[in-house]
Parts: structure tokens; sequence; C-alpha cells
């Protein structure tokens, strides 16, 4: 992958995108609700999961979605 590609570029702008490349096109929608879920659940329910901060996440957020 070049990051002079846009569409490598983007992928690497966009990690919830390459997140959800990794599963078959058939699990990718349901992999994209869980992650909407568990944003709506963490109390971000107005930001597309695109949007939301995941890598500032901390345990105590993922211990509050089990």
């Amino acid at each position: 992958m070049s990051i002079k590609d846009p569409a490598a570029l983007q992928l690497l702008q966009a990690p919830v995108a390459l997140y959800l490349q990794q599963f078959a096109a058939s699990s990718r929608q349901t992999m994209r609700y869980v992650l909407q879920d568990a944003a709506d659940r963490l109390g971000v329910d107005d930001v597309a999961i695109e949007e939301f901060p995941w890598h500032q996440l901390q345990p105590g957020h993922i211990t509050a979605l089990v």
C-alpha cells in the first residue's frame, strides 16, 4: 500500500474503514452495527463511528460495555 495512492491514504485516515476491511463483506455490516452500538452505549450516539475517538477509550470504558 502506497501512501501516494488516494484510496490507501483514505484508509490510513479512516481507521474504522481499515478495521472493517479485515472482515468478509457479509460480516462488515454486522461489525459496523456492533461498533455503532458500542458508541451509543458509551453515550456518543450522535457521532458516526468514523468520527468516534476510539483511540481515547480506556479499560473502564470497555468494562462498561460488558
